[in-house]
């Protein structure tokens, strides 16, 4: 029994590994992409760009980790696993998802009209009739990878998610750029770049179909599914499926409120159309920079979540450790990661968009990657204890009041406003979610003297660092002709130096143990900069 379980855990682990690393990738490489996709098209075409992902970005959030997740779940705990149910199961999945698909798609599709006049610019309704098309491929595409994910078969939801991305970012580059070159208006450059998004998706459901078909339940049901055996299971794939992805959404539902604000209110302070967009697009120059800054220090931070959830459900008292150090994690590497943001945020935008504009507003934007990093850190240990819904609550209230004071901020400071606006929305879903934390555990004991007191120390070290570099590239400068090929360097090299100073000043306080840096990507080279073993516990 011991060396079943050993295994069963080993399997659960390879499991969550392989979703991990195909999950980082596509993150990155969905940030990274818009760098080269913006120098392309310029600032308005990245606004016009920006303005119509958020709908696209929920369709991915639907059909990669919301209803998959849950179709997953309720198949590995099905006791009865034979053909006949679990198929009658898929079929109420994939009828229930697909009902909410098509209300979805319809909505977008008739409703592009609607939606592009309270965005303030007619000229998306194309494009968002374009991205609604996605919304069709969400059942399929939930019920292929959660059938795979419930078996334990974590590879063809990691692979069709790998590909899916990597077409999507080479004929989206491809088409704009040929597009851009023959002198095609932006906004149909737009919609070249969101049916090369609609065709990834769709490679990647034949993709999933090949590798489902000779394994899917070949039962097919011979008598009427009656409506109280669906309603149930529905109610719970819908509800679930949506409050798992809503956790996951912050980011693109904040950036949803600024589309359907920014740029109608700047519009309507008296800003031409052709530079409020232009405005609106060097807004959007955050939304990579974020994205990357909380992919990489949540793929950290997240990697003890299945630890918590596999302790929870041995019911041997690691759970909290677990927490705790995921917590801990989170908090320090967000806190370096904005300080740094911040200190390199010009020469950052000058080496990815070609020129410093809106550096303030980045600057100011930069803070959401701490709170961002900690709410989602916590989101997922609180999902590790059961609690699936708060989270998703806790956004929709972060949104509704960033929808709230968006207006008097941009109509007062610009995108100025609009940067804070999400600050301080981010601030208030971090801290009502760590309230709610406190519940399941001591969050006194996770954020303690000594951690809080190691934490300053190793953020010391790495500003001295930061000081100390840009001094010397101070020096330097003059000797460059090209401006942006020395923002590159200092940026990149600063960003380097100074994470390594941080690393290093912060693994050397021993907060961590080997056991626990183990835990992480590269986790046995990390555990060799601790200087000391913590008591556990301690």
């Amino acid at each position: 029994m011991d060396e079943w379980m050993r295994n069963n855990k080993h399997r659960f682990m390879k499991g969550t590994l392989i979703l991990s690393v195909a999950a980082i990738f596509t993150k990155i490489l969905s940030a990274v992409y818009r760098v080269p996709f913006q120098n392309i098209v310029g600032d308005v075409g990245f606004y016009i760009y920006q303005q119509i992902y958020p709908f696209y970005g929920i369709a991915i959030a639907l059909s990669t980790y919301g209803f998959p997740v849950v179709v997953s779940k309720v198949l590995a705990e099905q006791t009865d696993q034979r053909d006949s149910h679990m198929k009658t199961f898929l079929y109420t999945a994939f009828t229930s998802i697909g009902y909410l698909s098509c209300i979805l798609f319809f909505f977008l599709f008739f409703g592009a009209d609607f939606i592009a006049n309270q965005m303030g610019d007619r000229h998306l309704v194309p494009l968002i009739q374009t991205v609604s098309f996605i919304y069709l491929l969400v059942p399929f595409l939930s019920v292929m990878r959660g059938f795979h994910q419930g078996m334990g078969n974590m590879v063809p939801t990691a692979l069709s998610q790998v590909v899916e991305q990597t077409i999507r970012v080479a004929f989206i580059l491809l088409v704009s750029a040929l597009l851009a070159r023959k002198g095609q208006a932006l906004y149909d450059v737009g919609i070249g770049a969101f049916f090369s998004a609609f065709f990834a998706s769709f490679v990647a459901g034949i993709l999933l179909f090949v590798m489902t078909i000779h394994r899917f339940p070949s039962y097919r049901p011979t008598k009427k599914i009656s409506f109280k055996t669906v309603i149930r299971p529905s109610y719970r794939m819908i509800t679930q499926g949506l409050a798992i992805s809503i956790s996951g959404l912050s980011l693109i539902l904040f950036q949803m409120s600024d589309a359907f604000q920014l740029y109608s209110l700047l519009t309507k302070n008296g800003l031409n159309e052709i530079d409020a967009k232009m405005i609106k697009g060097v807004y959007d120059r955050s939304q990579p920079i974020l994205q990357i800054g909380v992919v990489l220090v949540t793929s950290f931070s997240l990697s003890a979540v299945p630890f918590i959830r596999s302790a929870l459900h041995r019911k041997d008292g690691e759970a909290k450790e677990y927490a705790r150090f995921a917590l801990q994690m989170g908090a320090s590497f967000s806190a370096a990661a904005t300080i740094g943001l911040i200190a390199i945020m010009e020469p950052l935008n000058t080496m990815l968009f070609e020129n410093a504009a809106g550096t303030r507003a980045l600057q100011i934007l930069s803070p959401s990657v701490f709170f961002a990093s900690v709410f989602l850190t916590a989101t997922s240990v609180l999902q590790g204890y059961g609690s699936v819904y708060f989270s998703a609550s806790v956004v929709l209230i972060g949104v509704l009041i960033k929808f709230s004071i968006n207006p008097f901020f941009i109509s007062t400071f610009g995108i100025h406003g609009a940067a804070l606006a999400t600050t301080l929305s981010f601030l208030f879903v971090s801290v009502i979610t760590m309230v709610k934390l406190k519940k399941k555990i001591d969050v006194k004991n996770v954020f303690n003297r000594r951690f809080l007191m190691a934490t300053l120390w190793s953020l010391t070290m790495l500003g001295i660092s930061i000081g100390i570099l840009f001094s010397i590239f101070h020096y330097v400068e003059p000797y460059f002709s090209s401006k942006r090929l020395f923002a590159s360097i200092q940026a990149v090299v600063t960003a380097i130096v100074g994470g390594l100073v941080f690393l290093a000043a912060f693994l050397r306080t021993g907060i961590f143990t080997k056991e626990e840096m183990e835990l992480l990507p590269f986790g046995e080279k990390l555990a060799k900069w601790i200087k000391k073993e913590r008591p556990i516990g301690q």
